[in-house]
């Protein structure tokens, strides 16, 4: 694969975060939205997280040229530490798959009525193919699924100001895993950024110097920041949206039931976007820790599949409102020890 450019790296750092949680409303709402207007004090606080942690990832893989996740995030060697890391990342890897699955499942319920099994099935199916096709897979599908996502996102986001805000402006009933805004702006930044590690790291590689990482991943911060502040806008303008499974979905067809077809493919385009990337990254992972599923690959992926959808089942809000706290709480410990593996690496890098 040939070195990303700026504009690449962007689609794909904030490909990584815009799935079917981000985009949909659910995740966004959960986190920041039913705190009301503090909200937004928390989303600043996660993005400028985000960005940091985007910028570490590249950098220490650029500077170690390692893309194992569980050796690249530990400031020395730790066979304990480093199994702790594989296997939480791959439980949230395919924790995120399934979430996806299950995601699309709501999509095609809330819109068409469709029955819920048979949409996450197609969805899985789709992602399965795809994934045979390695890491490249992963760049040309947010290629061209983010630059059509931002922009809808954001304009559906201006449309709602038109909508005057309820007079009420009382934070909701908010999630009692998350605690309160500030809790919950660091454990929003630190599961998606654990996750994006194992997403990111292999593509260190294919970025070719720290100019390029600074400017990719700071333009996708902020396509990441127009879409969530675009998110939480609407969200307060239809009060309504935020009891559904897509609350994004409902605004939109509170706008136009044309909208609601756009916004629907667009948001299907994300959730088949981040359980892409997830899917490989966590194979590809696989894949080089164990020769029987590096020789086995095609039929790793099929039971990696089934698996991910037997999970799917269990529901797309519900999935979002306990597996995604619980494992911002898990990450932070193993952030806080990539942040000082890390400054060592830029230390050891400037001593010679």
């Amino acid at each position: 694969m040939e070195n990303l450019s700026v504009l690449r790296l962007a689609f794909v750092f904030s490909g990584c975060f815009l799935g079917a949680g981000y985009v949909s409303g659910q995740e966004m709402w959960q986190y920041f939205g039913a705190y009301g207007t503090i909200g937004y004090c928390g989303f600043a606080i996660a993005m400028a997280l985000i960005f940091l942690f985007g910028i570490m990832v590249i950098r220490l893989a650029q500077l170690t040229g390692l893309e194992e996740t569980d050796r690249l995030m530990l400031p020395g060697q730790s066979r304990c530490l480093q199994i702790v890391i594989a296997v939480l990342e791959l439980i949230m890897m395919f924790a995120v798959v399934s979430i996806m699955t299950a995601g699309v499942g709501a999509l095609l319920e809330q819109l068409f009525s469709f029955p819920h099994i048979i949409g996450s099935v197609i969805f899985a199916l789709l992602i399965l193919t795809l994934a045979l096709s390695g890491l490249r897979s992963i760049v040309s599908a947010f290629s061209v699924s983010v630059p059509f996502l931002v922009a809808a996102t954001v304009i559906f986001g201006l449309i709602s100001l038109s909508h005057a805000k309820p007079a009420s402006s009382a934070a909701a009933d908010t999630n009692h895993l998350l605690g309160n805004f500030l809790g919950s702006s660091v454990n929003f930044s630190s599961y998606n950024s654990f996750m994006a590690v194992a997403i990111m790291a292999p593509f260190g590689k294919f970025v070719k110097n720290r100019c390029t990482a600074y400017l990719g991943i700071g333009l996708g911060t902020v396509g990441l920041i127009f879409v969530g502040l675009s998110v939480l806008t609407a969200l307060s303008r239809f009060p309504g949206a935020s009891v559904q499974e897509l609350p994004m979905l409902f605004v939109a067809s509170s706008l136009n039931p044309v909208c609601a077809y756009i916004y629907a493919a667009l948001l299907a385009a994300a959730m088949f976007g981040t359980g892409l990337s997830s899917f490989v990254a966590a194979v590809h992972y696989l894949s080089e820790k164990f020769s029987l599923i590096r020789r086995r690959y095609k039929l790793s992926c099929i039971a990696f599949c089934v698996i991910t959808f037997a999970a799917s089942l269990f529901g797309f809000g519900d999935l979002i409102s306990v597996l995604y706290p619980l494992f911002g709480y898990f990450s932070i410990a193993f952030l806080a020890l990539m942040t000082v593996s890390f400054f060592l690496q830029l230390y050891r890098s400037k001593s010679h």
